[in-house]
């Protein structure tokens, strides 16, 4: 993943100040052979996203995403001890890769899916971009 993400991170990565990286891991990488950019673009939302913060969202919740009107939308419920996006387990134990407050990579179990065949989120009528917006403006966001 660490050479595909090198090799794309020009065209890849924005100029914004927030950014999460979900990282699937090498197996994952080596079954896809060589990810599109599309799908490495699904697995970038444009914000910081603590693990805390992952825990604390409903079922439902949709997450931005790099990929153009696509978003991730949490599948775990608020009871449940993981976390899961678009049905792939974003690990907690050492998940957090890399944290500088600007820049957060995360681990998740396997790709998301972009095309996923439920239809998950579709009552959610807040994204998460506008319930927290004003935690990424004021700086209030505490790992």
């Amino acid at each position: 993943m660490a050479l595909t993400l090198e090799a794309v991170s020009q065209s890849l990565i924005p100029k914004s100040l927030l950014l999460t990286i979900f990282a699937p891991p090498d197996f994952a990488c080596k079954r896809a052979s060589q990810p599109s950019l599309s799908l490495l673009q699904f697995h970038f939302a444009p914000l910081t996203l603590p693990l805390q913060t992952l825990k604390s969202l409903p079922a439902g919740t949709k997450i931005p995403t790099l990929l153009s009107s696509s978003s991730l939308f949490v599948t775990s419920p608020l009871s449940a001890t993981g976390i899961s996006l678009n049905g792939v387990r974003v690990t907690t134990a050492a998940s957090r890769i890399y944290y500088d407050g600007f820049l957060i990579v995360l681990r998740a179990e396997d790709f998301f899916d972009p095309n996923p065949n439920s239809g998950h989120g579709s009552n959610v009528k807040v994204t998460f971009v506008e319930r927290y917006k004003h935690d990424w403006v004021s700086g209030d966001f505490l790992v």
